[in-house]
């Protein structure tokens, strides 16, 4: 009992210490006015020119993983997008960690996609 009680809070501790705030990764050093509306995609347009500014990425926790995309069109906004394009989720691996004489692995995914912007 008592080893199912520490592996219960370990877990919450755990859970509790990634952020949830999103990741970028500039393929650009142009810097864009933010933006007020995005266009979330699924693939990226054929009919349009565009530059790519960068990639987007969120940690998918319980807490985050149904507004992950409202949290990634956020960041594309204060990036300067005109659209997020969602390539999908990506497995970062998994991280270990001790519970007594115990070892817990705890996936991590994240969802990203490309912010771009029109020209």
């Amino acid at each position: 009992m008592k080893k199912k009680f520490v592996l219960f809070n370990m877990l919450l501790l755990l859970s509790g210490c990634a952020t949830t705030r999103p990741t970028v990764m500039k393929y650009t050093s142009e810097v864009f006015q933010p933006t007020k509306h995005i266009e979330v995609l699924h693939t990226k347009p054929a009919a349009r020119d565009y530059i790519e500014i960068g990639e987007v990425a969120i940690r998918l926790k319980k807490s985050t993983q149904e507004n992950a995309v409202l949290l990634l069109s956020e960041k594309a906004k204060e990036l300067g997008a005109d659209a997020l394009v969602i390539i999908g989720e990506r497995s970062k691996g998994t991280v270990t960690m001790p519970v007594g004489s115990l070892f817990v692995a705890v996936p991590h995914r994240e969802l990203y996609g490309i912010v771009i912007k029109y020209k």
